[in-house]
């Protein structure tokens, strides 16, 4: 019978330690706030980017035209 409630009363947690890159970056995300908002900064700045660049792309002449020019 103690056993049953030692049992029910027993919570494991089971941690996967990643190495390597993964590992690193998942341990500064964690730990360290500036860490997590430069990588929000980057991927803000990453969007604005690609944003610019497909609308830059949008209206430039195809390539034939470039060549009859």
């Amino acid at each position: 019978m103690a056993e049953t409630n030692a049992s029910q009363n027993l919570r494991l947690r089971i941690r996967r330690n990643a190495s390597g890159i993964v590992g690193e970056f998942r341990d500064n995300w964690r730990e360290r706030p500036w860490f997590r908002k430069l990588c929000y900064a980057l991927g803000g700045l990453l969007i604005v980017f690609l944003l610019l660049w497909a609308l830059v792309l949008r209206n430039l002449p195809s390539a034939d035209k470039l060549l009859t020019y």
